[in-house]
């Protein structure tokens, strides 16, 4: 086990936006936070001062680019269909979006960020407009098959349980018509995505804290907050990132 000692004799090897984005941006334990704020106090950077150049090191990492042909957010290959952004380099517009709106959350903590989440879990239903029922990120699964093609994934939306139900029932009647018809990953997937929607269905909607999926959300939506605060994008209307769900919670598929 380290102790804090042991970890300033490290870091002082490090240069001063090293320690910054380490302390921003990483997951640490105490003694090495506490090491990190000794070194940049012995090269005079005042505590008064740490929590923007904090913010601001964040922000440094989400303009950060790379030397290849690669997206700079998920590292796909972005080929001919590349979208600029200053330096940086995105596969599509929707993680250039995505970044610029991380970005312009970073100044939110994390206290920040779970206040908003229940505002939003509170709200009304992207899908039916209803309020009354928690939203939450729901999952439904579908598979679908031609003889020796098999493709199956998984789809994320913010929804009521109600508009999740709906959404479950539909792929699972999707996968009940089309997944069998593929061999030998039709016929072992169908039943298994078909459990899978039937298992979501019967998740109780008891009242429970944010998941990691919603609260990715709502620092997008301060996020958004922001842009439109500096005139970008018009009014802000709170849950609108929720509208753009699919930059946060792309289909996972096979």
């Amino acid at each position: 086990m380290y102790t804090q000692a042991d970890f300033v004799e490290r870091f002082r090897a490090l240069e001063d936006y090293e320690l910054l984005d380490k302390l921003a941006t990483s997951e640490l334990t105490e003694e090495a936070r506490a090491a990190l704020r000794a070194v940049l106090h012995e090269r005079g950077v005042p505590e008064t001062q740490l929590p923007a150049l904090l913010v601001q090191a964040k922000k440094d990492r989400y303009r950060r680019s790379g030397v290849t042909n690669d997206c700079d957010r998920c590292g796909k290959s972005c080929g001919a269909s590349a979208v600029g952004n200053g330096a940086q380099t995105f596969c599509s517009t929707a993680c250039r979006r995505l970044t610029e709106l991380m970005e312009a959350a970073a100044e939110f903590d994390d206290d920040d960020v779970h206040r908003h989440a229940l505002v939003l879990q509170r709200g009304a239903c992207p899908g039916c407009l209803r309020q009354g029922t928690p939203i939450e990120v729901r999952r439904s699964y579908h598979v679908w098959s031609a003889i020796f093609l098999t493709r199956w994934g998984t789809s994320q939306k913010v929804r009521c349980r109600r508009c999740g139900i709906r959404n479950n029932l539909t792929d699972a009647a999707f996968s009940a018509t089309l997944g069998w018809w593929g061999f030998p990953f039709g016929l072992l997937m169908t039943p298994v995505q078909i459990l899978r929607n039937l298992g979501e269905m019967l998740i109780s909607d008891r009242p429970r804290p944010p998941s990691r999926e919603l609260l990715e959300l709502a620092r997008l939506d301060l996020g958004q907050q922001v842009l439109q605060g500096q005139g970008v994008g018009g009014a802000f209307r709170p849950g609108a990132a929720l509208d753009d769900a699919a930059l946060a919670l792309p289909d996972s598929s096979r």
